[in-house]
């Protein structure tokens, strides 16, 4: 029975990153179905020693509280050093690594994410994109894709034909962080949006305007062209609601796992303009994108017509669909896996 199984997913923080709103979505929807917890090691805000501190507090607590009906899921590299230390110490729990990233910020965190998790029982990743860069040109089992990605999402069924009625033109989602594009946000209104005479209105929603990018100067240089509007740190359902208040969703980043604001803005009836990457790359319907190259100007007359197409809208969600691994099924799937092959090698 999978309900004998206590699943306990660590994850560094509690912040308002797709991983954390994920993983605590899973957690309250699996209430009476699965025993599954999310467990946060620190605070976003503690100083290192403290995060430190907190890491070997929790890897004692847990040596002494899980066995074999334990499946410990790491997220980042802390839990996974905390999973590799209670396997060298010969505690007996079942470990999956689960892989987020394409790109890494250090050598130490490439190698704890692409190296240590070797040693784990199973490896799971939340897109093709991060199994094609872990697993190079092996073949890619689609079971173990866990897309951050549920059911129970509630979307519009319909444009209604109010698409050009919305009030912001553009919205973008992300933390201010260099991965996120942020620093190409200035190029992308320059090259795109100054031939226009119209005056374009760009909501941003974000953790906060100053660090990594000084998103106020931004602001300030575009105010000829552009109202800018920040929201900072909202809840998953009003960013849901904004998406449906806007018409083009930006995705600028560098480097993206499966990217799941881009997937709420799809179902929102967000057009998405998108840089090249992440899982965007097989989700999304081609007459519901336009790539982002930063050496050809955007036609918005041009794809406006793709964009308020109900037909095209429609054909998005089926294609997302068919694509895409639901969180919630692929963890009930796995888990019963793990029985099945604990019942065999037993």
């Amino acid at each position: 029975m999978i309900q004998k199984k206590k699943i306990i997913h660590i994850i560094h923080a509690n912040i308002n990153g797709g991983i954390e709103v994920g993983a605590l979505k899973a957690e309250k929807y699996f209430k009476n179905k699965l025993n599954y917890k999310v467990n946060f090691i620190f605070n976003l805000n503690d100083n290192s020693i403290v995060k430190i501190k907190k890491s070997i507090r929790l890897y004692y607590s847990l040596k002494k509280k899980i066995n074999a009906n334990t499946i410990l899921i790491s997220s980042l590299w802390v839990s996974h050093i905390i999973c590799f230390l209670l396997k060298l110490s010969f505690t007996k729990f079942h470990w999956i690594s689960f892989l987020h990233n394409t790109n890494y910020a250090t050598f130490f965190n490439k190698f704890v994410c692409t190296k240590l998790t070797l040693f784990s029982n199973d490896i799971i990743f939340d897109s093709f994109i991060t199994a094609k860069s872990f697993l190079k040109n092996k073949k890619i089992n689609r079971k173990n894709i866990v897309n951050f990605y549920f059911k129970d999402y509630k979307f519009i069924k319909s444009l209604d034909n109010k698409w050009h009625k919305r009030p912001y033109d553009f919205i973008i989602v992300a933390r201010n962080i260099k991965q996120k594009g942020f620093l190409n946000l200035e190029n992308f209104i320059q090259y795109n949006l100054s031939n226009y005479k119209k005056y374009f209105k760009l909501l941003i929603i974000t953790n906060n305007i100053l660090e990594d990018i000084n998103l106020k100067n931004i602001k300030g240089k575009f105010s000829y062209k552009c109202d800018i509007h920040f929201k900072l740190n909202l809840p998953n359902h009003k960013v849901i609601s904004f998406l449906e208040k806007s018409k083009y969703y930006i995705c600028l980043s560098i480097h993206e796992g499966f990217a799941i604001t881009v997937a709420e803005a799809l179902k929102s009836g967000c057009f998405i303009l998108t840089t090249n990457v992440g899982e965007q790359r097989n989700y999304l319907y081609k007459k519901r994108k336009k790539l982002i190259n930063f050496n050809k100007k955007i036609n918005f007359s041009k794809i406006e017509k793709d964009a308020i197409s109900e037909k095209n809208f429609k054909n998005s969600i089926n294609f997302f669909n068919k694509k895409v691994n639901f969180y919630t099924d692929q963890i009930i799937n796995f888990v019963s896996s793990i029985n099945k092959r604990n019942k065999i090698s037993h």
